[in-house]
């Protein structure tokens, strides 16, 4: 687990250039205003030590920035899609990003060229990465959730019982369960085993919106 200063980032716009706002929580102070991208931001992640900013843009590039003096570290460029859906690795040594139906795996210890992940018919929404490093679950619109062997890229299993758009998946804290958020006609939230992909739980009639925070979802 991350220690010192936590940074929630908002996303702010400017005409020429779009900042992202970086604030200390504890302190409730704007502590940086990172600029650099050509078009909107769409996704962040911060790296487990809390020294690293990782964003995605409509621009086609993925940007680290120091957290705590804004330099840019480096770009990651030439995708022919824009990249979205950030997750890294607890552990920080791998860094996941979707690029419409499929996703990208960067190992930023080696900065070896990016396994790719296919198996989806939709576009990719949503990525979230086991606390132990091995497993990757991606949903898509195609109403499917994948895991994926996260260090062979091997698909381990898909679940296709969501009737409709699959918009958030997250992955409990102690790594035992895996929970998938639906929207349009389905508006559900499912529980599932992460080993058996077993279905343990369905919390049905969910708004339309499911924003997933997984919030002390190992005590289920």
């Amino acid at each position: 687990m991350a220690t010192g200063i936590v940074y929630p980032v908002t996303l702010g716009r400017s005409h020429s250039q779009q900042p992202l706002l970086a604030q200390s929580w504890q302190e409730a102070q704007l502590t940086q205003l990172i600029s650099g991208h050509r078009s909107d931001v769409n996704s962040l992640a911060i790296s487990p030590d809390s020294q690293t900013l990782i964003s995605s843009s409509k621009d086609k590039t993925i940007k680290f920035w120091n957290l705590r003096d804004g330099r840019l570290q480096k770009t990651i460029k030439d995708f022919t899609r824009t990249p979205s859906s950030l997750v890294i690795s607890a552990d920080g040594k791998r860094l996941a990003a979707a690029t419409e139906r499929q996703i990208n795996i960067w190992n930023l210890e080696t900065g070896a060229p990016p396994r790719t992940l296919k198996g989806h018919t939709g576009i990719v929404r949503s990525i979230a990465i086991s606390p132990d490093g091995k497993i990757l679950v991606s949903g898509s619109p195609d109403k499917t959730v994948m895991v994926w062997d996260l260090l062979t890229g091997k698909t381990l299993g898909t679940i296709t019982e969501h009737s409709d758009w699959v918009t958030a998946v997250a992955i409990s804290p102690d790594g035992k369960h895996l929970v998938s958020a639906s929207g349009g006609s389905d508006r559900s939230i499912k529980i599932w085993d992460l080993s058996t992909l077993e279905l343990r739980k369905t919390i049905s009639k969910q708004p339309r919106f499911l924003i997933l925070p997984l919030v002390k979802i190992a005590r289920y």
